[in-house]
């Protein structure tokens, strides 16, 4: 299931306003749980931004919210929060911490709007189309899971690398972030099963020494995925 441990209050879709009444198209979807229990991101991603929306900028009457960009360029909104936790610029995984649930912004009560756009600019996707610009949380996200499961498999470090950079899961991976390298060339090559993809040629994989940590790995660098 989805979104468990939630119930569904307003499907995504066409419904009648809550607030001003009349035919609109839901952008998103309205899920609740208790009054600011912790919310967790449903999928991987790069936090794009994370705070009071703001008339004008594509997330105006959201309240608190949090802005999540997935490996596919999709823009993930976590909206009327009573506040936020996730940092931008950071990366999150899945089931991590974004924020807690409230009632900010234009809203009737407590919940978590999910919204996912099918684009991060401009506004971070906003369009007044929202039909068009958007997509079915549900649908969107079994698909995306299962995708990421079929596709992923094993990452391979080539024998001819003896440095290779490993990055923390909640930092971008770039130079200066590192928090140790990998020496494939010392065990003739390194193999290791990928465990996440939190955006495109970066994944997430399990280390004897560093634990979990996401890696580099284009097919410009000698990596194979297999």
């Amino acid at each position: 299931m989805v979104f468990k441990g939630y119930r569904i209050s307003s499907s995504y879709g066409w419904r009648l306003d809550p607030i001003r009444g009349g035919r609109e198209f839901h952008s998103g979807i309205d899920l609740v749980k208790a009054d600011r229990e912790p919310i967790f991101a449903f999928t991987d991603g790069t936090v794009l931004f994370a705070g009071m929306g703001r008339s004008g900028t594509g997330l105006g009457g959201y309240g608190n919210v949090v802005v999540v960009k997935d490996r596919n360029g999709c823009a993930h909104l976590y909206a009327h929060l009573a506040r936020t936790k996730a940092i931008k610029g950071t990366f999150i995984n899945k089931d991590q911490i974004i924020g807690y649930q409230g009632a900010t912004g234009r809203v009737t009560g407590s919940h978590l709007h999910y919204e996912i756009r099918k684009k991060t600019t401009p506004s971070y996707g906003w369009s007044a189309n929202h039909e068009q610009s958007t997509l079915p949380p549900i649908h969107y996200l079994q698909s995306y899971h299962q995708s990421k499961t079929r596709v992923l498999q094993k990452l391979i470090l080539p024998k001819t690398s003896s440095s290779w950079r490993v990055y923390p899961t909640n930092k971008r991976p770039v130079k200066g972030n590192e928090i140790g390298f990998l020496n494939p060339k010392k065990f003739g090559g390194l193999e290791y099963e990928i465990i996440g993809e939190p955006q495109k040629d970066v994944y997430t994989i399990q280390t004897a020494h560093f634990g979990k940590v996401n890696i580099y790995a284009s097919s410009g660098t000698g990596a194979k995925i297999k």
